[in-house]
């Protein structure tokens, strides 16, 4: 569980505002005053042997089908979807801080899978990805936050 900005949510409840003035609503309300974002990640596991999860894509709790962003692993977020649940939001300013905060934790996730001592090294390594590669399925506004974590 990470931390969300003062800035970052007075924008949110700013935009919530404004949406709810014009009409429109990217942003649901229950992001008003959000104070913490949580990112996990999971992989297919076979004794020792982490596994890539093929064909994977973004979870927002619920599957965004068309955010095939070229992982290996699962990746389950707070970040916004489109209407359709089939995306992400690519022009939020929330989900590019929910993705540098991935970048962050995916760190983590690695070094905690390695420190437990419970895996092959060699198949966890398989599970980083090539990020320039990926950079060709994710908006450039999003994939350029996730190396800053």
């Amino acid at each position: 569980i990470e931390p969300i900005s003062e800035k970052l949510r007075n924008s949110i409840n700013q935009e919530i505002e404004d949406q709810e003035k014009n009409g429109t609503m990217k942003i649901p309300t229950k992001y008003k005053d959000f104070m913490k974002t949580q990112v996990s990640f999971a992989c297919a596991r076979e004794g020792v042997m982490l596994k890539k999860v093929e064909n994977s894509i973004l979870y927002c709790y619920l599957p965004a089908k068309d955010a095939s962003w070229g992982f290996d692993f699962l990746l389950n977020t707070d970040m916004i979807p489109t209407g359709p649940r089939n995306d992400i939001e690519y022009d939020l300013e929330i989900n590019k801080e929910i993705a540098n905060i991935a970048g962050k934790k995916f760190f983590d996730w690695i070094v905690g899978l390695c420190k437990s001592k419970q895996y092959r090294v060699d198949s966890i390594f398989t599970l980083i990805p090539d990020l320039e590669a990926s950079a060709v399925r994710i908006s450039s506004v999003v994939i350029s936050e996730v190396p800053a974590g």
